[in-house]
């Protein structure tokens, strides 16, 4: 008898948690979710304070401060290096490119970061970065005053100068 009721007990027991499994509801609550996620919106100003925010760069003696410009956003922004010797252009395009991409990251935004400009290690010409942006994810939404910046627009273009008669190298 205490056979038979084991094996009932263990009936009983199965088919409710095979019920319990099969119920249609989710467990997970974003996933029976109806409500939609509303994008953020990025505008020129904000832009301009990633921009900002890379603060001083060094590279060798050669300081450039992105934190005295970028009040606002405008489509050219010239920097030029203070310090008593030149520096490594190779390394200032890469790292500089790379600040960028990163500054813009942090508010949603894939920039596509082109460097140019005539600068070698025989000249004191700007180097330049043209910038423009798109947004990261469907989680952002880029203003109307971004027109003029986004993927194949004008962008914005930053140049580096060396401190006066100090020569890249």
């Amino acid at each position: 008898m205490n056979k038979k009721i084991l094996s009932l007990f263990l009936v009983v027991a199965a088919s409710a948690i095979l019920a319990v499994s099969c119920n249609n509801k989710a467990t997970n609550p974003t996933e029976n979710s109806n409500t939609s996620v509303t994008p953020t919106e990025v505008k020129a100003a904000d832009v301009a304070k990633a921009l900002k925010s890379i603060g001083s760069y060094k590279n060798g003696d050669q300081t450039w401060n992105f934190g005295d410009k970028f009040d606002s956003l405008k489509t050219t922004e010239a920097l030029s290096g203070t310090g008593d010797n030149g520096t490594k252009l190779d390394d200032v395009k890469k790292e500089v490119k790379s600040k960028i991409e990163e500054a813009l990251k942090t508010k949603g935004i894939k920039a596509t970061v082109t460097v140019g400009g005539t600068a070698n290690a025989s000249n004191t010409d700007a180097v330049t970065f043209k910038v423009t942006v798109a947004a990261a994810n469907e989680k952002i939404t880029l203003n109307g005053d971004l027109d003029d910046y986004k993927d194949g627009k004008t962008g914005i273009t930053i140049s580096l100068t060396p401190a006066n008669a100090k020569n890249w190298k």
